[in-house]
């Protein structure tokens, strides 16, 4: 007795042939498709793993030949060997809407399915229909474009980069170039242009933040920095416009004061009170400044004693600070 995922089989073979035979996409010879696994599976229906054993048969048997994509992700070329075999007669079969009389190698054998006069394939088990979804044929190009396009609150497309001539959209081009004109007057780096993109571009997928915001948080981070031309720590674009970054912190107007460095709170730079009392330590040392005393092992309380410029310049885990050589002269005074 036949079973359902045989007959699934045969449909979706017939499928293959007519995807050939319809494919234009670039790059792609007679015979030829582009596809993924996990898409053929659910054309007919099938789960993935059974899809994959088929396509491990047909290539056991000789009957196509499959050339994996870039990446894990792409859709793989698949050639049909003989396909001129399989197509004796397709012209006028198929457009009219009539069964092909050609024989052609099913690697189960079981009724093959029926076409209306459409052309459409369908197929059944013991009389219980078995859908055929289509599949749009595309450009392995467009195909990847479609899917990774982001689009900002003006309707301005954020697309994934894919080669090393790629195109930044001309409002990130305006971003970065006020990071490089920063970096000339003050002690800001603009390095990582690709990797502060890809940054941005998942505020904008994921809706944390919309352009605007992320225009108006550089503008502030950057007078921030321009204002004060020796103030060290300045976090890298990256950085900057990362998960954790700082960017939500330079959201709205900010104050004439508040110009001088507010390090995050202590616990999220630190992770425990000892390492924070360390890193103040070392640089009280380097400025020959005051270290407050304490009694045993450092409490966060004990590392509140340091004076704030002293907490704001100590270097964590996470970021390498460099203290301006004027700090004893602002602790002091």
């Amino acid at each position: 007795m036949v079973g359902m995922q045989d007959a699934r089989r045969c449909l979706l073979w017939m499928w293959m042939i007519d995807l050939c035979y319809f494919s234009d996409a670039d790059g792609l010879k007679r015979g030829q498709f582009r596809a993924t696994v996990r898409e053929l599976a659910d054309v007919v229906g099938m789960s993935k793993s059974a899809a994959q054993r088929f396509k491990d048969d047909l290539v056991k048997e000789g009957m196509v030949t499959v050339e994996p994509g870039p990446t894990k992700r792409s859709p793989s070329t698949w050639t049909l060997v003989n396909y001129d075999r399989y197509q004796a007669g397709h012209s006028a079969g198929h457009r009219m809407g009539h069964e092909r009389d050609t024989p052609r190698p099913v690697p189960i054998d079981i009724p093959e399915p029926s076409r209306d006069t459409s052309g459409t394939l369908s197929g059944t088990h013991d009389g219980t229909p078995i859908e055929v979804k289509p599949l749009e044929l595309k450009t392995q190009k467009e195909t990847r474009a479609r899917a990774r396009v982001v689009s900002d609150e003006t309707g301005i497309e954020w697309p994934e980069p894919s080669s090393a001539d790629f195109e930044y959209p001309e409002s990130y081009k305006a971003m970065w170039a006020d990071w490089q004109d920063a970096s000339k007057v003050c002690l800001v780096t603009a390095n990582g242009k690709l990797a502060a993109y890809k940054q941005i571009r998942r505020h904008l997928k994921t809706k944390t933040l919309t352009l605007a915001q992320l225009q108006e948080a550089t503008a502030n981070f950057l007078d921030k920095y321009r204002s004060s031309p020796t103030l060290f720590g300045a976090p890298q674009p990256p950085r900057f416009y990362g998960k954790q970054g700082e960017v939500f912190e330079y959201l709205g107007s900010r104050e004439e004061e508040d110009a001088k460095p507010t390090p995050r709170p202590m616990r999220k730079r630190w992770s425990a009170p000892y390492t924070a009392w360390n890193c103040c330590v070392t640089v009280c040392e380097e400025f020959d400044l005051p270290i407050p005393e304490k009694d045993g092992t450092a409490t966060w309380e004990d590392v509140e004693k340091f004076h704030p410029l002293v907490i704001a310049n100590a270097s964590d885990d996470h970021q390498l600070r460099r203290p301006p050589e004027d700090l004893r002269q602002q602790v002091m005074t």
